[in-house]
């Protein structure tokens, strides 16, 4: 059968049947039922459509916050342009909108405002320092 291993994945991940189910606890109506309404990011569907699965990213569930949190940084952007050339006094630039798939910048702890001198550094690396 054309794509069963697609579909047989499909079927175990999103319903725990089998092929080997078909006709016995899943009739061939709901299989039927199960295969109209597959989504893009289902792997029949990709297995299908291989020349359009770029297609299926760019409308899934997972893109969707990226581009959105894209459009508020743009929107902030303008407003901080708009306020900055009508004001007297320089607005804060605004931050981009956090994402949970970045990781902050400059989260690094720092001690100290200055480097350390060689000599206090020998001080402390042989054993005079606290």
């Amino acid at each position: 059968m054309l794509y069963s291993d697609a579909l047989e994945y499909d079927l175990m991940t999103r319903t725990h049947f089998t092929l080997d189910d078909v006709g016995k606890a899943l009739s061939w109506r709901a299989l039927l039922a199960f295969i109209t309404h597959l989504d893009k990011s289902s792997a029949l569907w990709k297995a299908a459509n291989e020349e359009d699965v770029e297609l299926a990213f760019w409308e899934s569930k997972e893109i969707q916050p990226q581009l959105l949190a894209g459009i508020i940084d743009e929107l902030r952007a303008v407003h901080y342009v708009l306020v900055a050339a009508n004001s007297k006094h320089k607005p804060k630039p605004p931050k981009p909108l956090e994402r949970p798939f970045v990781k902050a910048k400059n989260t690094a702890q720092q001690y100290g405002s200055e480097p350390v001198s060689i000599s206090e550094f020998e001080n402390f690396w042989d054993g005079g320092g606290e």
